[in-house]
């Protein structure tokens, strides 16, 4: 079940002019892959929402995008909590292009499976159409968030029939393709499909292991740097990457010990 944080102790999300919300700075939020459930963004709505913001900055009103959704991760030294992404990867990207500094956002609770399904949930109701290979990792998300999942008459745990999660997936896709899908990416779950039910183990991640996570998505950013880095040719633009990862360098070592390691190159 994810709800809506009335504070936290970095943003504070009860403001005067949209409360409930809370503006976030871009610089600071964390867009994680593991939150993304399209394969890509794609280009020309991101141009699109870039030009929309341009124009509604210029003549000084509301562009009308709907806030991003974040859910905040608390900092390595316990001072405050980092934003990362969960719904809003074309208006962010879009934000940047139109170089905007941050952007307004609802605060949610949720784990890594409930985040995955949000992002899931809002690109099934609006935004740019989901592509048919993508259809799959909604459902994916679904069944891993427990939303499967329903309580009978009589209070007792069942798992939902095809028909059911297929209308909850707003019929993404027909009700024989989702026992196809669950008897292929669940096979547990799909013996017990029609019959009686078991409470979902919902596996969370450990500190280590959430840990290692965004090590990972931090590498792979890095990864990008580095083959962009290679083909800036003017100094100014290669001196301004330069100061970002200096920038980037205090922070770890603000975050705590780092331990040494070996450069393989």
């Amino acid at each position: 079940m994810t709800t809506l944080l009335t504070n936290t102790n970095t943003y504070d999300t009860n403001n005067n002019t949209r409360p409930g919300l809370t503006r976030v700075h871009l610089a600071e939020l964390i867009q994680p892959d593991a939150n993304q459930i399209r394969k890509a963004l794609v280009p020309s709505t991101v141009a699109r929402y870039a030009d929309a913001m341009r124009a509604a900055d210029l003549a000084d009103v509301p562009d009308g995008f709907p806030p991003i959704i974040v859910r905040m991760i608390p900092r390595a030294d316990g001072q405050g909590a980092v934003p990362e992404l969960i719904v809003g990867f074309h208006r962010v990207k879009a934000a940047l292009r139109a170089e905007r500094a941050w952007l307004m956002a609802e605060v949610v609770e949720a784990t890594d499976a409930e985040a995955r399904w949000i992002s899931a949930q809002s690109n099934l109701t609006h935004g740019e159409p989901l592509r048919a290979k993508e259809h799959r990792e909604v459902f994916r998300a679904y069944v891993r968030a427990g939303r499967c999942w329903h309580h009978d008459k009589r209070g007792k745990q069942r798992l939902k029939s095809s028909r059911e999660i297929a209308a909850n997936l707003h019929g993404l896709r027909s009700h024989t393709t989702i026992v196809t899908w669950m008897r292929q990416d669940f096979p547990k779950l799909w013996k017990q499909m029609g019959g009686e039910s078991v409470a979902l183990s919902k596996h969370r991640l450990t500190d280590e292991e959430q840990s290692q996570r965004r090590r990972d998505d931090a590498l792979q950013h890095l990864a990008q740097v580095e083959s962009i880095a290679r083909t800036l040719t003017d100094g100014w633009h290669r001196g301004e990457v330069l100061a970002g990862l200096t920038r980037a360098v205090k922070v770890l070592e603000e975050a705590g010990p780092c331990q040494q390691v070996e450069d393989e190159f």
